[in-house]
């Protein structure tokens, strides 16, 4: 089976954080979050007028009542839906624009699977303390261990990045998901 790191397309209009009104717990060590509590719902406000199916700001995915549908209809497994809370929707130049927020969910990770491995099934290796890796210039492919089977999944030391089956991949094509793309981790490069 094959797994992939999801990204939205930056040809559509974009998301911005505001707050993602969430407790954290970070590393004394490395400082990075290893854990995080949303207490309401995430701020966001966009910036654009292509209108896609399927967006990314930090630490959030945000899907349409499309790729909702979707979700449902291909029996995909591994995520949950919480609102967002959209402050603005603009163009480019400021103007406002009604954009389609009131379609808009946030799409949480519930899905798991082990800790990230490199191609040759050696550990990511991350922070003594509490194992989050820093992936910058040390990833030339992953394989993924350790897996629910979910079709929506995060690795255990990479919190927040969402991962997926071939099965969601498939889904998206034929229902045609604007604004998402995906990369076999396999051939990941980071």
């Amino acid at each position: 089976m094959e797994f992939y790191y999801v990204t939205s397309e930056k040809t559509y209009a974009q998301t911005y954080y505001i707050n993602d009104m969430a407790n954290k717990k970070f590393c004394e060590e490395c400082e990075h979050v290893y854990e995080k509590e949303r207490y309401a719902d995430y701020k966001v406000k966009f910036i654009g007028k292509r209108i896609a199916d399927f967006y990314q700001a930090p630490g959030c995915y945000i899907g349409n009542e499309k790729f909702i549908e979707m979700l449902k209809k291909y029996g995909i497994t591994g995520y949950g839906i919480r609102g967002i809370d959209c402050v603005s929707w603009t163009d480019k130049r400021g103007n406002p624009i009604k954009g389609n927020v009131d379609e808009l969910s946030e799409i949480t990770i519930e899905g798991k699977c082990g800790a990230l491995h490199h191609l040759d099934g050696s550990i990511v290796e991350g922070c003594p303390k509490c194992g989050m890796v820093d992936l910058h210039g040390q990833v030339n492919g992953l394989q993924v261990t350790d897996w629910d089977e979910s079709d929506i999944f995060s690795f255990s030391n990479w919190i927040g990045v969402m991962i997926c089956s071939e099965k969601l991949k498939e889904a998206c094509e034929i229902e045609k998901i604007k604004g998402i793309s995906f990369h076999p981790i396999e051939k990941l490069h980071l």
